[in-house]
């Protein structure tokens, strides 16, 4: 599988987040980092990299040498940020917060790619089967 240039991997990453208008703030960074646990995207010659860089130490970092499973891990965390944004302004109380969370978290994440959303769907499921929803 070919792997894209920086320049393309940012042309998408920033055309599929203008699906949901993403804030600029949530977007990677490309092929330089902040240092302040913004995800940045590297590429190489072999695969592509999801780097999240605090005080100087990698927090996580991972490599992909398809492009797609880049862009869900992305899409991931950012629709996550997005979503938890959206809770925080309309939690119920009384309501175990992750329902509003994960529905919000779905829907945006569907709005990029079918494919993403069924992911994460079956992601949400798993962390579900061990947690379940707690309302009080």
């Amino acid at each position: 599988m070919k792997i894209l240039g920086i320049d393309e991997v940012k042309a998408k990453v920033i055309s599929l987040g203008d699906r949901i208008n993403v804030p600029e703030n949530l977007l990677p960074t490309f092929g330089y980092n902040e240092d302040l646990a913004r995800p940045e995207i590297r590429v190489s010659n072999k695969s592509y990299e999801y780097v999240i860089i605090e005080r100087g130490k990698i927090i996580s970092q991972s490599s992909y040498s398809n492009l797609d499973d880049l862009l869900y891990v992305a899409f991931r965390d950012i629709t996550f940020s997005m979503a938890l944004e959206f809770e925080k302004n309309n939690r119920i109380k009384g309501q175990d917060f992750r329902r509003v969370l994960f529905t919000k978290h779905e829907e945006l994440l569907r709005d990029i790619d079918l494919k993403f959303y069924d992911r994460l769907v079956d992601y949400h499921y798993r962390i579900l089967k061990e947690n379940p929803f707690d309302d009080k």
